[in-house]
């Protein structure tokens, strides 16, 4: 790492969207984190737009030297051509750590630049599926039709997720119907989940459960059962419960608390960690690790769910 003596480290902390209880909680944790290690902070959202986000992340990469962050914190709209983005700031001497999303890259590039802080911050993805698929097999013993909503495709996160999620029911009699959205927003939950439910429920197939990746996704998804039950007059629709991701105190896990959701995975806030990372590093003039892996937990606890069918295999009225 550049050998230079900081008073106090400017941090620049990039973001995907205000319009999400996780993000707003990360961006709670980088204010808090930062006024307890003394550090400055410039915070920015990128409202879901990955050229956006390219364009602000320039912004403080190439400003005047005297303004310019020693490392920006990023949590990606999109995977796609953050390398290069990476490759670009450490040319320029920026650290950057990735949070969550796809940084299996870093080391290589700390090969290239070893004197600049480059590292990744992100949850056990893989873990997060595992946890929702014995969730699942908790809530259905015998087997039946998981809907699992994923987020897009293209995104390593919502991949990890379903890998771990198939790896934890393989010996299940649990079927996953998988539908993806293009990003990670209630709108494209309630969209992708009313077109599943609108396809199959005519032809008689109930889900028995819905998994969704995120909570977002997940309040979507139970506004979409009840108005689809309205719809076709099928009330046990509405009754289907359901899953999801994130499991902030003040959504996820109060959803939870309020019998809204079945159960969700509390999924660790990953920028409150990186910041103390960035700066344990810049005071010390010491190379941070190249990963740091944060551990996702069941809420509620998995041996506290129970099954939703009785031992003849009749549904219990949750």
């Amino acid at each position: 790492m550049n050998k230079m003596a900081l008073v106090k480290p400017k941090i620049a902390v990039h973001l995907i969207t205000a319009a999400n209880a996780y993000q707003i909680q990360s961006q709670e944790d980088a204010l808090s984190t930062a006024r307890r290690l003394d550090v400055d902070v410039i915070l920015q959202f990128a409202d879901a737009d990955a050229t956006r986000q390219i364009h602000q992340i320039c912004e403080q990469v190439y400003c005047d030297p005297a303004r310019r962050p020693q490392a920006l914190i990023v949590e990606a709209v999109r995977d796609g051509g953050m390398e290069r983005v990476v490759k670009n700031a450490a040319r320029a001497g920026v650290g950057i750590v990735l949070i969550h999303g796809d940084g299996q890259f870093i080391d290589a590039v700390r090969k290239e630049f070893p004197d600049v802080l480059l590292s990744w911050v992100t949850a056990d993805n893989e873990e997060i599926g595992r946890i929702q698929a014995r969730q699942f097999r908790a809530f259905l013993p015998r087997g039946g039709l998981v809907l699992y909503v994923t987020g897009p495709s293209t995104s390593s996160t919502s991949q990890r997720r379903l890998d771990g999620a198939r790896e934890a029911l393989k010996g299940s009699n649990i079927e996953l119907s998988i539908v993806a959205g293009s990003d990670w927003t209630s709108a494209t939950g309630e969209k992708i989940v009313s077109d599943w439910l609108r396809l199959v429920v005519p032809g008689g197939v109930t889900p028995a459960l819905v998994g969704c990746q995120c909570d977002d996704f997940a309040v979507a998804a139970g506004k979409s059962l009840r108005e689809t039950a309205q719809a076709f007059e099928k009330p046990a629709l509405a009754r289907v419960l359901v899953t999801g991701v994130d499991g902030v105190p003040s959504f996820g896990q109060r959803l939870v608390a309020e019998n809204e959701l079945a159960a969700t995975v509390i999924m660790p806030v990953a920028t409150g960690p990186a910041i103390e990372l960035v700066a344990k590093a810049l005071r010390e003039q010491k190379p941070p690790p190249s990963r740091l892996l944060l551990p996702p937990l069941s809420c509620p606890e998995i041996d506290t769910l129970r099954p939703l069918t009785d031992s003849s295999g009749q549904r219990v009225n949750p």
